[in-house]
């Protein structure tokens, strides 16, 4: 045998190397206690209807991870509405000032500016269709508000137009959520009105406004002719207090422009302009030019109003 020690070569027979003096049966006895055991069993099967679910549920978490890093700013729904949710910081902070009961102001009109741009630019940005024609929308909205506010020109109903025109954007491009304010101005199954019925309605308006500038005339020429400056002060405050509630209660039989025909849209904010300057006294010194500028604008949409009125009548 060869020596497992040193490997030269002894009898098998000998009790020990001749060559490093190995002791045989020593090393026998060593190698076979420190010898591990010799394991048969099968190896464990592969369990292949594991691994399919393993599978399935790392493509599941894939699937939401996709989903997640889409749907930020101005994802869409399979409504085909865009999800308020990323904005709604934003929409709570102009609700909160578009709401806001008390009449509307320069003020307001500048926070609903802000708000609504910032608005704006982030549902564009978001990169959908969808999205870039909302920001077109609201852009529209803001450009209506900002009018007013510079020109100063609010009447009772212009808070309530405010609104109207933001929940109608609101349902156009906006899904539904509980934490949207309740719709107070916009209907949606309001029906237009029938072209006829309209010019008439817008008609009776001017009529009513023509009544008033000529009672308007005579009314501020004499609240401010006493000879005492207080009393003079006096009277015209009074005169221009209920002035204004008069032409408020005419205001209020203006038909929003949601029902009315787009042929006659330029004839109903020539009266809305009409009605401004009427509100618009000035003070006890002012030169009664607010009455020439609301002659003005209540002659041109009765010339437009009877243009209508003539058509609809050759077409019947």
């Amino acid at each position: 045998m060869d020596c497992p020690n040193c490997g030269k070569s002894s009898p098998d027979e000998a009790p020990e190397c001749a060559s490093c003096g190995l002791v045989v049966a020593k090393w026998k006895a060593r190698a076979e206690g420190s010898a591990p055991a010799v394991v048969t069993t099968r190896p464990a099967e592969s369990d292949s209807r594991g691994g399919f679910w393993l599978l399935l549920v790392a493509a599941i978490v894939a699937v939401g991870i996709w989903r997640a890093s889409s749907s930020g700013a101005g994802s869409q729904a399979s409504s085909g509405l865009i999800d308020p949710t990323p904005y709604r910081g934003v929409i709570i902070d102009l609700e909160k000032t578009l709401y806001k009961d008390e009449p509307a102001s320069e003020a307001a009109a500048q926070r609903i500016e802000v708000r609504g741009r910032q608005l704006s630019g982030q549902v564009s940005s978001a990169g959908t269709e969808l999205g870039r024609q909302a920001g077109d929308w609201i852009q529209s909205f803001i450009a209506a508000v900002v009018t007013d506010g510079q020109n100063l020109r609010f009447t009772p109903s212009t808070r309530t137009e405010w609104i109207r025109r933001w929940e109608q954007l609101r349902a156009d491009a906006f899904m539904q959520t509980g934490w949207f304010h309740e719709a107070v101005a916009f209907d949606q199954k309001a029906e237009m009105m029938e072209a006829a019925q309209a010019v008439q309605r817008l008609q009776d308006v001017c009529q009513a406004l023509s009544a008033l500038e000529d009672a308007g005339a005579q009314e501020s020429e004499a609240a401010k002719s006493a000879e005492d400056e207080k009393e003079r002060l006096e009277t015209w405050r009074a005169w221009s207090k209920d002035w204004k509630t008069r032409v408020d209660q005419v205001a209020r039989n203006l038909p929003s422009d949601k029902v009315i025909p787009s042929g006659l849209w330029d004839a109903h904010q020539s009266l809305r302009n009409a009605v401004s300057e009427l509100r618009d006294v000035g003070n006890v010194d002012s030169d009664g030019s607010w009455l020439a500028r609301a002659r003005e604008w209540r002659q041109k949409a009765n010339s437009m109003l009877e243009r209508e009125a003539s058509r609809e009548a050759q077409s019947q």
